[in-house]
């Protein structure tokens, strides 16, 4: 049985039930192959590889997907690639 008093309380709010932007598809695996490529060029220190990733919308700031939560430029400082440091730096 409703009252007044429950009606009066009760939120006017709306919830909408809405997709995450991976579950409806809008580019979470591509940005995540991207930034994923960036980070093996740095690794192995290709310059220029890493550059073209960073133009088709790569983040620099990402980090490795598999576990070890290491940034490009981590990697490439790590691993003795100057040329793709200073590039990442000047991102």
């Amino acid at each position: 049985m409703k009252t007044r008093k429950n009606e009066r309380n009760r939120s006017k709010k709306i919830f909408r039930k809405t997709r995450s932007k991976r579950q409806r598809g809008s580019g979470g695996t591509e940005t995540l192959a991207r930034n994923n490529n960036l980070i093996k060029a740095s690794r192995f220190g290709h310059t220029k590889i890493a550059a073209m990733q960073l133009e088709n919308g790569a983040d620099v700031d990402a980090r490795d997907i598999y576990g070890s939560d290491s940034t490009a430029l981590i990697w490439a400082s790590k691993n003795g690639h100057p040329e793709t440091v200073a590039m990442l730096l000047e991102k």
